[in-house]
């Protein structure tokens, strides 16, 4: 729903795209239907793809401030919208982790 509220964003379906896929692997949870393997794999391109990005975080350290993760985008601050996508990743991450190490639904099993 984020991605999609940023019909300006060159990558609105990337982003529409990883989102739906944590929502759906969440959706499938709640169905009964847990694939750890899918889970893995979402996890691992996740922290791979904030690899890339974590430069962004540290140059908003070093040379911004965090409260210019909510300033206005600017092409010579190109750190504010690394550390936005970083975060938004890592809380897909994190999101999925929880998943992970939750118990599955009764008379389901993990495979």
């Amino acid at each position: 729903m984020f991605a999609a509220l940023q019909l300006d964003d060159r990558d609105t379906i990337l982003w529409a795209s990883i989102y739906c896929v944590c929502s759906g692997l969440w959706i499938a949870e709640w169905a009964g239907i847990r694939n750890n393997q899918a889970v893995h794999a979402v996890i691992l391109v996740l922290v791979f793809w904030m690899g890339t990005l974590a430069q962004g975080p540290i140059d908003l350290m070093n040379f911004g401030d965090p409260g210019d993760l909510m300033a206005q985008m600017s092409t010579d601050k190109r750190y504010i919208e690394e550390s936005r996508e970083f975060l938004g990743l890592g809380i897909c991450t994190i999101s999925l982790f929880i998943l992970i190490f939750t118990t599955p639904p009764p008379g389901k099993s993990a495979n």
